[in-house]
């Protein structure tokens, strides 16, 4: 499962520090399941 970042951490660095955390294990399951990005030209 993904993190859910709300309510987490109480200064705004470690509020932030959870929905990076977040954001990278969506990038990781997309990248996962889909590959690497291509280029786009």
């Amino acid at each position: 499962p993904i993190l859910d970042p709300t309510g987490l951490g109480e200064t705004r660095e470690a509020k932030l520090a959870s929905y990076r955390i977040a954001r990278d294990q969506i990038v990781a399951r997309l990248k996962d399941k889909w590959g690497e990005p291509t280029e786009m030209v």
